[in-house]
């Protein structure tokens, strides 16, 4: 998944000097699953999905996705404004309501 050419993603560090790298969210369509959970366009980013970190310009978050058709996938979330990572997992029952609809989360590493 990853390769040994990979370069940093994008990178934010937080008032206490921590580093969260991942893909900034840049628009949610409405009514999608990710408005459902609350994604929030530009002050988001993506750090890991599955347990994954996200933390290199690679296909891995690609792959990921592609492997987790149909089914949730566990994101780990990091909000710039309020420096805060949260996991939407905490609202799983409203994700899988939308499975049948696309994400719609449109991304930036």
């Amino acid at each position: 998944m990853g390769n040994d050419q990979s370069t940093a993603a994008t990178q934010v560090v937080d008032d206490q000097g921590n580093d969260h790298v991942g893909f900034r969210v840049l628009g949610i369509q409405e009514n999608s699953p990710a408005a459902v959970v609350g994604f929030v366009s530009f002050f988001d980013f993506i750090l890991s999905a599955n347990g994954i970190r996200l933390d290199t310009k690679d296909s891995t978050f690609m792959e990921l996705i592609a492997r987790s058709e149909d089914k949730p996938l566990q994101l780990s979330v990091y909000n710039i404004k309020s420096q805060t990572t949260r996991d939407p997992e905490d609202l799983y029952d409203e994700i899988v309501e939308h499975l049948d609809q696309p994400f719609q989360c449109y991304v930036y590493k």
